[in-house]
């Protein structure tokens, strides 16, 4: 781990949260779905594609699991001041 992070010591609290997310961007890189297989730190993480509708997404932190709705009444404030459709009025269903 030293050598692809060398400003970290090997028992410096963020070690964790980096071994997770280079494990998940990588695997995402490689395979397009961001959960190894092989990952016993991540074996109950169910990923599932972006659903516009659903506005699903992959939640990262030291327990990783699938949410709806990033920041919901940020995002309706945000709707409110640039009138911009938001995506489920978008797509047709």
């Amino acid at each position: 781990m030293k050598n692809f992070f060398p400003y970290f010591e090997s028992d410096a609290s963020e070690i964790p949260m980096v071994e997770i997310s280079t494990s998940i961007w990588s695997n995402f890189v490689i395979n397009g779905e961001p959960i190894p297989k092989d990952d016993d730190k991540l074996r109950n993480v169910k990923w599932t594609r972006l659903v516009p509708e659903q506005t699903n997404f992959l939640e990262l932190n030291l327990h990783p699991s699938m949410k709806t709705e990033f920041f919901p009444e940020r995002m309706r404030l945000w709707e409110r001041l640039f009138l911009v459709p938001s995506v489920s009025r978008i797509v047709k269903h």
